[in-house]
C-alpha cells in the first residue's frame, strides 16, 4: 500500500487554527476542528472561523460544491480539517482502509501523537463518532487562513479544494501521481498561479476559472492575470 502521507509546498496554503463539537446524526460528515473538538463543517458553524472564506469559495463554484457535498453526504468516509502552525501550507492524510482503528484511537476515541508533522492537531480530537468508517485528515496552514485579504482568501480556496480533490477524490498512486490528474505541472507541489501552465480542463484549471467567474472574491488584477494567463486550452 503507498504511503498515505502527501505533502504539499507551495505559496498556497490551506484547511485550522480553531478546532469544532458536534456530532453527525447521519454518520457522514465533514468536520473541521474548532478548540480541539470535531464540529460539523455547515454554513451556520463555520461562520466567523478562519474556514469560512475557503469555505464560500467552493460553496461558489460547480466543482467545489460537486466534491464538497460528495464527501458531507458519504456513508463511508468522513473528513476531519484543521489548521495547523507548523504544516507549511496543504497535507492530506489518507489511504484506503484508513479508519479510526489503524489510525490507533485510544479508548477514549483519541489519536495520540501521530507521527506526521503537521497533524499534531488531531490528537486530542475524538474520532470513535466515525465508527468504522474511513478517515482522512486535511491540514492547512492556520497562518495563511488567518489573513483576510481578498487574493489571500481566493488562494486559501483553491487550496483547501486542491487538498480534498487530489488527494481524497482523485486517491490513487503516489502523491506525484494525484498532484498530476488534479492539475499540477509534472506532479510537483501545488501550483504557483506566476509561473505554471495549466490545463484549463483539469479540475484545478475548472475550479480557478469557475472561482474567478463567480466574483465571490475581488482579487487583484494581477493575480487574475496571472491565472488566466496560466490557464491553457
Amino acid at each position: 500500500m503507498r504511503n498515505p502521507y502527501h505533502r504539499r509546498e507551495s505559496r498556497v496554503g490551506f484547511p485550522v487554527l480553531n478546532p469544532l463539537n458536534l456530532v453527525d446524526p447521519n454518520g457522514k460528515e465533514i468536520y473541521v476542528l474548532i478548540d480541539g473538538e470535531a464540529v460539523l463543517a455547515n454554513e451556520e458553524n463555520l461562520k466567523g472561523t478562519d474556514y469560512y472564506e475557503a469555505y464560500q469559495g467552493l460553496m461558489a463554484t460547480e466543482s467545489g460544491k460537486e466534491v464538497w457535498d460528495k464527501y458531507a453526504s458519504n456513508d463511508k468516509k468522513d473528513i476531519y480539517i484543521g489548521l495547523s502552525e507548523i504544516v507549511p501550507n496543504g497535507r492530506a492524510l489518507n489511504a484506503p482502509g484508513l479508519d479510526a482503528f489503524s489510525l490507533g484511537v485510544g479508548e477514549d476515541g483519541k489519536l495520540g501523537d501521530l507521527p506526521y508533522e503537521g497533524f499534531e492537531i488531531f490528537s486530542v480530537v475524538d474520532l470513535s463518532q466515525s465508527g468504522d468508517k474511513e478517515i482522512a485528515l486535511v491540514s492547512m496552514n492556520a497562518t495563511d487562513f488567518s489573513k483576510k485579504s481578498e487574493n489571500r482568501k481566493f488562494l486559501n480556496s483553491e487550496g483547501l479544494f486542491h487538498e480534498i480533490k487530489s488527494h481524497i477524490d482523485l486517491d490513487g498512486g503516489t502523491g506525484r501521481d494525484e498532484h498530476v490528474r488534479y492539475g499540477v505541472p509534472l506532479g510537483i507541489g501545488a501550483l504557483n498561479w506566476g509561473s505554471s501552465s495549466v490545463d484549463a480542463n483539469s479540475p484545478a484549471g475548472k475550479f480557478a476559472s469557475e472561482l474567478i467567474e463567480s466574483n465571490v472574491f475581488n482579487i487583484s488584477e494581477y493575480l487574475k492575470n496571472s491565472i488566466l494567463k496560466a490557464l491553457k486550452n
